[in-house]
């Protein structure tokens, strides 16, 4: 058959393995191709146990030609949901659709050991399609893969097509979650690839510059302001990034910012970056506004 199930968890097992995902109906050719991926055995006949994330395994599987046709998730118990994917690999001419079926079927871990498996159709354990698809869907994009640094993906997924300043369900762009977790090379793969460096998050209009300056990363602060960030933008604190900077008492980045900001743009709340540090009693940052006013 050329359809293979997938099942995982998104959040982790346990500390000895932090992940686990069954994959059922592989050849022996694409397991071949898999053997540098930790495992744990075989469940059964048809079922082989990855110690891997399911966007791993995943992004593996599309390599090697399959493509997720249908995807569906469960909870298993409390805290812990169970993802399930469809997948079909392509060939030169179309393949028939799977029989579509009328009943539900979960899958309860249990322990490895014994690899056993129960089977249930509870409607308390359907998670909210909504939460699930859109949890499913930053797990799979470009998102995770920028917040958690991992460039390889980031570049696969542009490769594939991503939407390189697509937004996710709470309004961010891969750019504000690389930005704010200080993934200096991710920023720059997605910037050299079109990201709009002024985007603003759908909720708190904070820039990348913004996220970038409330944490204190200097290097991509200034590549950021190389590829156009505009300083004098405003969060829905009435914010600019050198207000976010000095908040979190960064000199560093105040030292950057100080200079190509107007410095009489005010908050919410009516203060000028001056006010704000004096506010703050920060003297070093105040020290240094007075020096450019």
């Amino acid at each position: 058959m050329p359809y293979i199930l997938v099942r995982g968890n998104l959040a982790s097992y346990s500390h000895r393995y932090p992940w686990r995902v069954l994959v059922s109906g592989l050849k022996a050719a694409d397991i071949e191709q898999l053997t540098r991926f930790a495992s744990g055995g075989y469940c059964d006949d048809s079922t082989i146990v990855y110690l891997q994330h399911p966007c791993v395994v995943l992004t593996a599987l599309e390599v090697l030609g399959y493509k997720v046709v249908a995807s569906s998730s469960t909870s298993v118990k409390q805290d812990y949901n169970e993802y399930m994917w469809t997948m079909r690999k392509d060939f030169a001419e179309p393949e028939p659709e799977p029989p579509i079926k009328t009943e539900c079927t979960s899958f309860r871990e249990t322990n490895m050991a014994h690899h056993s498996k129960e089977h249930s159709c509870s409607s308390e354990e359907v998670s909210s399609i909504r939460q699930t698809f859109a949890q499913m869907e930053f797990e799979r994009g470009i998102w995770f893969a920028a917040q958690q640094d991992y460039i390889n993906r980031v570049k696969y997924l542009l490769t594939k097509g991503a939407l390189v300043d697509r937004v996710d369900s709470a309004g961010y762009t891969a750019l504000h979650y690389a930005a704010r977790n200080g993934h200096y090379w991710v920023c720059k793969l997605l910037l050299d690839n079109g990201a709009y460096v002024n985007a603003k998050t759908r909720a708190g209009n904070a820039t990348a510059l913004h996220r970038a300056a409330t944490q204190g990363h200097i290097r991509i602060i200034e590549y950021l302001l190389e590829c156009g960030a505009k300083t004098n933008m405003k969060d829905a604190d009435g914010y600019t990034a050198l207000h976010r900077a000095i908040i979190a008492d960064s000199i560093s980045v105040c030292r950057i910012l100080v200079p190509l900001t107007d410095l009489k743009i005010t908050d919410k709340l009516g203060r000028t970056p001056l006010q704000l540090a004096t506010e703050k009693g920060n003297e070093k940052i105040v020290s240094l506004i007075e020096e450019h006013q």
